[in-house]
């Protein structure tokens, strides 16, 4: 695993209440470009130094999280 997809994991809470519904770029272990749109943020990224290898993501809000991890739904299947 890469080390900003560690720093992604590590901190994929704090990133959902900031960023939450948004494209996010990750590089250096530091969020450096947020935006709408994937490719937007992408170049963006490219802008900054050592953004050129940054890991982009769209984060999920919170709502979206909470649909797809239902703890009445996950008690059905475990």
């Amino acid at each position: 695993m890469k080390k900003n997809d560690r720093w992604i994991a590590k901190n994929f809470g704090d990133l959902v209440d900031l960023y939450g519904g948004r494209y996010v770029a990750v590089a250096n272990r530091q969020v450096v470009a947020v935006g709408g749109k994937a490719d937007a943020v992408q170049r963006r990224a490219r802008t900054v130094p050592g953004g050129g290898a940054a890991t982009v993501l769209r984060v999920p809000d919170a709502r979206e999280i909470g649909r797809e991890f239902d703890s009445l739904r996950l008690f059905r299947f475990s």
